[in-house]
C-alpha cells in the first residue's frame, strides 16, 4: 500500500496524500496541510453508530495533514475545573489543543489538532494558545526552531449561522475579538 497513490474514489487522483511531498525545504519556515472539519457534536455516546464514523473520518483526515481544524465539538467545560473534555478524541501522533464553550453548554466548541513530528519542528512555549473568544476562536502561535523565521499562525475560526438576532450579534462579538 503506497502512501502517495489516493485511493479513496472520492478524492482527486493527482492529490499527494505523503504529508512530505507538500514540505518546503528545511532552511525555510516548516510548512503543512491543513484539514478542516466541522462534526456538529462530539457529544454522542462512543459507542454509537455515528461517533464510530466520526472517529473512522477523523483518522483518515489526520492520516494526510499536519494540522486538523475541528469545528462544533459542542464541548463545554465548567469554569471551576477546565480540563480537557472527555469526548475530545485522542489522535495518536496528534496533541490537541481545544477551544470548548465555558459559558453555554452544547454550543461552539473548537480543536486543534497538530501532528508531533511537525509539532517538533517548532518551539514549544508558553502564551503559544491563545483563545480570542471561548467556544469559537482560537489560535496557536508557532515560532520555526530554525533560522530568524516568523511565527506560523493558526487560526481556527467557527462562527454560528442564523439570522437571529443572537447568532448575528455572537458573529459580530467574535470577529470583534479576532480584530483586538
Amino acid at each position: 500500500n503506497n502512501p502517495t497513490r489516493n485511493n479513496n474514489p472520492s478524492l482527486p487522483n493527482n492529490l499527494p496524500l505523503d504529508p512530505q511531498d507538500s514540505h518546503r525545504s528545511p532552511s525555510s519556515i516548516p510548512s503543512a496541510r491543513v484539514v478542516t472539519y466541522n462534526i456538529h457534536t462530539l457529544g454522542q455516546e462512543a459507542s454509537s453508530a455515528r461517533s464510530k464514523r466520526l472517529l473512522t473520518n477523523l483518522l483518515f483526515l489526520s492520516s494526510h495533514t499536519e494540522v486538523l481544524f475541528i469545528q462544533e465539538t459542542r464541548e463545554h467545560i465548567d469554569k471551576e475545573n477546565p480540563t480537557l473534555h472527555p469526548n475530545i478524541p485522542l489522535i495518536p501522533g496528534f496533541t490537541p489543543f481545544s477551544n470548548p464553550n465555558t459559558d453555554v453548554p452544547n454550543s461552539g466548541g473548537t480543536c486543534i489538532y497538530i501532528r508531533n513530528t511537525f509539532l517538533e519542528t517548532f518551539q514549544i512555549r508558553e502564551g503559544m494558545h491563545k483563545i480570542v473568544a471561548d467556544g469559537y476562536i482560537h489560535m496557536l502561535s508557532l515560532l520555526p526552531r530554525k533560522g530568524p523565521s516568523p511565527p506560523l499562525l493558526l487560526i481556527n475560526i467557527y462562527l454560528p449561522c442564523g439570522n437571529s438576532v443572537e447568532a448575528q450579534t455572537m458573529r459580530a462579538s467574535c470577529l470583534s475579538a479576532l480584530k483586538s
